[in-house]
């Protein structure tokens, strides 16, 4: 399964001996029956539980496009989950720490220095590592550290958050060319912006 990643259709949960999988393009589910962990080689979860499948799995997953084959050296170096571990400290510190004001204005500073690396980073690149970091997905968090890691390889984005009445809610999203790119949901349609960086 080295060469395997999960397709930005799929979202998935072990559930004990299963993986409970929801295409959000076919809207609907599939139930894979979990094989013992290799050595290496590993999917992930949406939770950050390590994952296996059998052959025959895998090739259904294939078909289905829920899963997808790697170019060759298209494996994300140790440098990018070095990066967005670092991110997601920062995140989770800044809010820990009640300085959002300080993060905010962090992320406008590196908007306006434009740097580009070439398209190295990407969301992808992120959400193969942000499992690894030891914190429940919570919109904030992750969409600070997922600006933070795009804006400083040069991606032009937009840290957006909205809320809405009735009852009162707030989400945040990354967004490119006014799109948001870590809510494949769509939730954020339903949200009025109030904030964009």
């Amino acid at each position: 399964m080295d060469n395997l990643n999960w397709s930005g259709r799929a979202y998935v949960r072990a559930l004990n001996e299963t993986a409970i999988i929801l295409d959000v393009v076919a809207d609907r589910y599939f139930r894979a029956p979990l094989a013992p962990l290799p050595a290496h080689g590993v999917l992930w979860d949406d939770g950050g539980r390590p994952l296996a499948f059998d052959e025959s799995t895998q090739q259904r997953l294939l078909e289905a496009r829920l899963l997808r084959r790697a170019a060759p050296g298209a494996v994300a170096p140790m440098r990018d989950g070095a990066e967005v571990m670092a991110a997601c400290v920062w995140a989770d510190w800044s809010l820990r720490a009640k300085r959002l004001h300080y993060a905010l204005a962090r992320l406008a500073y590196l908007k306006r220095l434009g740097r580009d690396d070439g398209g190295r980073r990407s969301l992808e690149r992120f959400e193969r590592w942000r499992p690894l970091y030891p914190r429940d997905y919570v919109c904030l968090i992750d969409s600070l550290a997922l600006a933070r890691y795009l804006l400083l390889g040069g991606t032009r984005l937009a840290l957006v958050i909205g809320v809405r009445d009735g009852p009162f809610s707030a989400h945040a999203w990354v967004a490119v060319d006014g799109e948001a790119i870590n809510d494949r949901l769509g939730q954020w349609r339903s949200y009025l912006p109030i904030l964009e960086i």
